[in-house]
Parts: structure tokens; sequence; C-alpha cells
């Protein structure tokens, strides 16, 4: 019963950290929007 209790938080944690990370993929994007990739790079 304890393997199953610790296997389905174990799901459900992986979901989580799936749904946040392409969640932050679009806040990015949203946020730090570059019309050009070099001009995020560019120093001087």
């Amino acid at each position: 019963m304890l393997q199953v209790i610790i296997k389905l938080v174990g799901v459900i944690l992986v979901l989580l950290g799936v749904i946040f990370i392409y969640d932050a993929r679009i806040i990015t994007k949203r946020f730090f929007c570059f019309g050009d990739q070099n001009e995020a790079t560019r120093t001087g």
C-alpha cells in the first residue's frame, strides 16, 4: 500500500514538473521576446 502511494506521488510530481517547464517556456517567450536572436547576445 505504501509503495502505491509513493508511486502516485512520484507520478504527480513528474506531471507537475512537465507542466511548469511548459508554462515557463510560454512565460519567457512573452517577457523576453527578441525580434532577432542576435540582439539578445550582442554586447556592444
